[in-house]
């Protein structure tokens, strides 16, 4: 256990023994482990407590709520240490989601640009002939309608790259209450 997390039980217990009262002044203070680590208790902050050297080498590997610790703050820092444990998973969940939302976003502009290049290509080298035999079951009625269409279709890719570009950050929000329709249904693009 770090020097650090020791001093914030001494402090949240006013540098005073739990079990005895006595302050640091009086005795020689320790951390001791509520539920000893020998039983599976942590170094979890709401499993530690300030205890004299004299109760803690007395208490030795039994669990002990002492009575003049109320039970109820003991547990409620538990909860306090798992849901900070809990905001930390999702704060990492939350960076794993956003790079990979990048990373799609990314695809995505590729996948467009890649689009943009071959419509353009068949722009810029069909002919009647090769309209008819590339397309037969298609509803343009010559060239001009074939590159009309393929040029709208390009503008609208065009429209979908600047549109992805302009995402400069995505906001990951959750909703636990409720199963997602899709994997991205909880993203917001700012």
């Amino acid at each position: 256990m770090n020097q650090s997390l020791r001093f914030q039980v001494f402090k949240r217990d006013n540098f005073r023994c739990q079990y005895c009262g006595k302050e640091s002044g009086e005795v020689i203070l320790e951390v001791d482990h509520v539920t000893p680590k020998s039983r599976g208790g942590s170094d979890n902050i709401g499993n530690l407590i300030t205890a004299c050297r004299e109760c803690n080498r007395g208490k030795s590997n039994v669990e002990i709520i002492p009575s003049n610790t109320d039970i109820y703050a003991i547990e409620f820092r538990k909860l306090c240490l798992d849901g900070n444990r809990l905001s930390d998973q999702i704060r990492d969940l939350e960076k794993q989601l956003k790079q990979l939302y990048s990373k799609y976003r990314e695809n995505r502009i590729q996948q467009h640009a890649s689009l943009i290049k071959s419509t353009q290509y068949d722009i810029d080298t069909i002919t009647e002939s090769r309209l008819r035999t590339d397309y037969p079951d298609s509803t343009w009625k010559d060239l001009n309608e074939f590159k009309i269409t393929n040029y709208k279709f390009i503008g609208y890719l065009q429209n979908e790259i600047l549109q992805e570009e302009s995402k400069n950050e995505v906001n990951v929000t959750f909703n636990l209450d409720k199963p997602k329709k899709s994997y991205f249904d909880g993203v917001e693009h700012l």
